[in-house]
């Protein structure tokens, strides 16, 4: 007796199934943990002469396979310095950073003042190479008195290590589409395999974007140096100059 066999379509549908299966062995890319942020996202000593102090913060359930030289570490900084002249400094601080290969990612200078006080602080966020961090704060401190310097680091080698291994699979998975999309004839049997290529680019796209996001932040460190001035002499105070 003859056995029956199955409508081609039938058969190309259950190899893209048995595809899409094999794509999604692995975690979604909404599962990957998310990047330090650049800025701000260190706490900040608060005002007094507080002294330096360097934290080091590992994610947990780091990836134990590289070496110490091998990680790959982001790593952000908080400067906060006690000035006479926000737009002076502001300058100053931009001219170091540029001079360490850095930029400046976020400026707020204020020089509104209010009975011979600034009525705010100012900031000015840069960025500078992870590798040349500590030698940018040192040149920083320089240009007021330091009230606080906070860096904080952040083991991101098990983020890069998984995105890595999910766009090797991605690649693959494509790949195998693309021969099955080869042997496809009927115009369902191209649509199905079409749709299912195009997710698959989707995937590999955003994975693509995430890793170079995650290679940014441990190539780059940004630094949120906060201007404090202190009380100006250029517009004294009119009650303090009526009582002299």
């Amino acid at each position: 007796m003859r056995t029956p066999t199955l409508p081609r379509t039938v058969a190309v549908a259950a190899a893209v199934l048995l595809l899409a299966l094999a794509g999604c062995a692995s975690p979604s890319s909404s599962e990957v943990p998310n990047v330090p942020v650049a800025a701000g996202g260190a706490p900040v000593g608060t005002g007094g002469d507080a002294k330096s102090q360097d934290a080091a913060t590992p994610a947990a359930g780091t990836y134990s396979g590289a070496s110490a030289s091998e990680r790959k570490v982001a790593r952000t900084a908080q400067l906060t310095l006690a000035i006479t002249d926000p737009a002076r400094s502001a300058k100053e601080v931009r001219a170091a950073a540029e001079a360490f290969g850095g930029y400046v990612s976020n400026e707020n200078v204020v020089t509104e003042q209010k009975d011979g006080f600034y009525v705010q602080p100012s900031s000015v966020t840069v960025s500078v190479p992870s590798a040349k961090l500590d030698d940018a704060l040192d040149a920083l401190s320089k240009l007021g008195d330091v009230r606080s310097r906070v860096v904080t680091a952040a083991d991101v080698t098990t983020q890069v290590v998984d995105i890595e291994a999910r766009i090797k699979t991605l690649r693959e998975s494509i790949a195998r589409i693309e021969a099955l999309m080869a042997k496809t004839g009927s115009v369902t049997e191209i649509a199905t395999v079409e749709r299912e290529l195009t997710q698959r680019q989707s995937e590999l796209e955003s994975m693509v974007a995430q890793q170079q996001a995650l290679a940014d932040s441990v190539a780059m460190a940004p630094v949120t140096v906060t201007l404090r001035p202190a009380q100006t002499v250029s517009d004294p105070n009119p009650l303090w100059q009526g009582l002299s």
